[in-house]
């Protein structure tokens, strides 16, 4: 099984890139130590540092969760963020 995300993006505001995530768990299984990292899309280098409003969660199944991150303009110089989603126990 694998976790759904949707991504929306915000202005940037003190020199920071503003996200606003969605994740939901599909499965009948629960989803442990979920977590989300944000990558440069030019580089495909993890984008740091990013302050997530929540990181290494679980989720039960059919739950769903907003967090929020706040990204430094300088970490995604020459690309745009993308958003990767793993937990322990679910594919990528």
């Amino acid at each position: 099984s694998r976790l759904e995300m949707s991504i929306a993006s915000t202005p940037s505001q003190d020199d920071q890139k503003h996200l606003a995530v969605t994740v939901h768990n599909p499965g009948d299984t629960i989803a442990f130590l979920v977590q989300l990292a944000v990558r440069n899309s030019a580089t495909d280098l993890e984008a740091g540092p990013t302050f997530w409003s929540d990181n290494y969660f679980s989720l039960l199944p059919g739950e769903t969760r907003d967090l929020t991150a706040a990204v430094p303009n300088h970490a995604l110089e020459g690309g745009l963020p993308k958003v990767s989603v793993t937990a322990w126990n679910l594919a990528e």
